[in-house]
């Protein structure tokens, strides 16, 4: 019975170790600054992508109709 209780312990020390080095080194990847600069141009070139932006070699802007009341 000793022994299981010894085994147990030894799994549960390793997971506690793991779980705090895991907050750590998960702590400094988030502190960053280069970790923040990756993700903010990450995030623009994602943002880029997905808004048309208007072309300034198109075609000149037409004239607005002007409506007709009837005459």
């Amino acid at each position: 019975m000793q022994r299981i209780f010894n085994a147990l312990s030894a799994i549960s020390f390793v997971l506690v170790l793991g779980i705090g080095a895991g907050g750590i080194l998960s702590y400094r990847w988030a502190t960053n600054p280069k970790t923040h600069e990756k993700i903010k141009a990450e995030i623009i070139t994602s943002i880029t992508k997905s808004v048309k932006m208007p072309s300034m070699t198109g075609g000149a802007v037409g004239k607005p109709a002007i409506p007709s009341f009837g005459n």
